[in-house]
């Protein structure tokens, strides 16, 4: 009997819609998941890259203070990338990268406090909102 996978997704569906092709014809999908992994990883890398518009949301452009807050301390100027902190946890396997896999499900996320901060925005807070995962 087949097993349908469940992969929860925040924000648009393209991520979901790329990993389904073959899951209903598999009785488990553990031997899939490192596949899964891999692509999550150039998925996350092409987000990053292309500050967001690669899922057709591109990223609110930092604010000038943030530039030069970012260029005063020596960061790296690109979009949530202050330390790589998040970028790692996403695009490899890190300390704070959340991979976790069964025959019927998949979870990839990040333990980042930054990964909450822009993934889910905070109405109180004056940050834009840039999924990481979208």
């Amino acid at each position: 009997m087949a097993q349908r996978a469940y992969i929860e997704v925040y924000g648009d569906e393209l991520v979901a819609q790329e990993l389904f092709a073959a899951g209903d014809r598999a009785a488990s999908l553990r031997p899939f998941w490192p596949t899964v992994q891999e692509r999550m990883h150039e998925i996350e890398r092409e987000q990053f890259d292309t500050a967001g518009a690669r899922s057709g949301n591109p990223w609110a452009p930092l604010a000038q203070s943030t530039l030069w807050r970012k260029f005063r301390r020596g960061e790296n100027l690109a979009i949530m990338r202050a330390t790589d902190e998040l970028y790692d946890s996403l695009t490899g396997m890190t300390t704070q990268s959340v991979r976790t896999y069964g025959d019927d499900y998949f979870i990839f996320g990040s333990t980042s406090e930054h990964f909450a901060f822009h993934q889910d925005r905070n109405p109180s807070s004056n940050f834009p909102e840039r999924k990481p995962i979208d």
